[in-house]
């Protein structure tokens, strides 16, 4: 029997404006698609989201690789092109119900200062028993450390979890745990899996 609903951050309960996004990345001299790669597929990021370097640092040494970043500062990336964070509220409002019968947690890849922003966006409300960030153990998604740290926190094996991802590369590993792992794609599939796998959620 499950105990532990599991899910991702970004790209399952937050999604990007791209609208908003890719008219203030142009704004600053970018491309949306130019600025994700630097921010994101930077192997730098990983320092940033493990609790290696603080921000200030990560920002610093972005700002030496591309000029262009030296014309504003971080500030306009997190208020301006994220400004129009747009939350799945239907699946937050699921796994409120969902933590009637299981622990629930998110499992996301990120900084300290993302990580309370979480909180922040989701209120005093929140459903969510745990949330478990990279910055809290020194390990990344797609890695399997994270995902052993997380099943330590909560006591529980792999089979006793699901979780949801919208990144193959981290389904695939915490299925090496045991853990029933799915590629996110929407909310109507997420809880038809969850609800073929547990009593339903909503009778």
């Amino acid at each position: 029997m499950f105990k532990a609903l599991l899910v991702d951050m970004d790209g399952v309960i937050r999604h990007v404006d791209v609208k908003t996004a890719e008219e203030e990345s142009q704004s600053i001299g970018f491309t949306f698609a130019e600025l994700s790669s630097h921010l994101w597929k930077n192997p730098l990021i990983r320092k940033l989201i493990t609790g290696q370097i603080t921000r200030d640092q990560w920002w610093k040494i972005l700002q030496k690789q591309d000029t262009r970043f030296e014309k504003f500062d971080q500030d306009r990336i997190w208020n301006g092109v994220f400004r129009k964070n747009i939350f799945d509220w239907k699946l937050v409002d699921y796994v409120r119900d969902a933590g009637k019968f299981l622990t629930t947690a998110i499992v996301t890849n990120c900084d300290g200062v993302s990580k309370k922003r979480i909180f922040q966006e989701l209120g005093n409300n929140s459903p969510f028993d745990h949330v478990f960030s990279s910055s809290d153990f020194g390990f990344a998604k797609p890695e399997s450390e994270i995902f052993s740290a997380v099943l330590n926190e909560l006591g529980m094996q792999g089979e006793d979890c699901m979780f949801f991802d919208d990144s193959l590369s981290n389904v695939e590993t915490a299925r090496t745990l045991g853990i029933h792992a799915f590629h996110f794609v929407d909310f109507e599939s997420f809880r038809t899996t969850v609800e073929s796998m547990t009593k339903p959620v909503h009778p």
